[in-house]
């Protein structure tokens, strides 16, 4: 999964209007962030398959950041950085940590058997990535109803709006281009594409809601 996850950031602004943003977007991708560290570091392990059907990659070892006990080590240290870094509110600091946490939950549908509980096996996933158009379907979806809820709630002014709207389909173009795209070359470039795009959709977020 990929701009599915930024649905859960969208939702969370929803829930909780003061909370930044960007802060969110970053939380629903913190693990992605990080695995792609670990990845280009080989602490992590990942290989191309262009075999695969849908997402070409075979995700071989990632317990530090797609294992479930890991998810929730990172979603308290979010909840810990939002609350006492940033001094954020409890309601705020709760939804962030609350975004990292959802990463899990929004994977375990889309991936083959690869997250692990807590070190290797056992592993899960329910694999609609070998269904690539279901799901593009699930992800897009997901994400344009969640805008669509954040928009309505009354909490956005006018030119806010239509600049999360510039947003979702800047984040639409990317999953299509990311779904219908060459393959990448090699897991290195794959994983540094992935890191700067992590980071920079958050930018993206920062100014459309500011």
């Amino acid at each position: 999964m990929f701009v599915g996850h930024y649905g859960a950031a969208f939702l969370a602004k929803r829930v909780q209007p003061k909370a930044p943003l960007w802060a969110l977007l970053l939380a629903v991708m913190w693990v992605d962030v990080v695995w792609a560290i670990l990845v280009l570091a080989g602490v992590e392990r990942a290989r191309l398959d262009p075999s695969l059907s849908g997402f070409p990659v075979e995700l071989e070892h990632m317990p530090f950041t797609h294992g479930l006990v890991a998810t929730a080590v990172w979603t308290l240290l979010a909840w810990v950085v939002a609350r006492y870094g940033f001094g954020w509110s409890g309601g705020v600091a709760a939804v962030v940590g609350a975004a990292v946490a959802s990463h899990w939950f929004h994977d375990l549908p889309v991936h083959r058997a690869d997250l692990p509980l807590v070190w290797s096996e056992p592993k899960l996933g329910l694999g609609l990535w070998n269904h690539p158009m279901p799901e593009l379907a699930l992800e897009l979806g997901w994400l344009l109803a969640t805008i669509t809820l954040l928009v309505r709630s009354g909490t956005l002014d006018q030119p806010t709006q239509a600049r999360i709207w510039r947003l979702a389909i800047g984040l639409v173009v990317a999953q299509l281009a990311m779904t219908f795209g060459p393959v990448p070359p090699a897991i290195t470039p794959l994983a540094i594409t992935a890191l700067l795009t992590f980071v920079a959709i958050p930018w993206f977020g920062h100014r459309a809601s500011a």
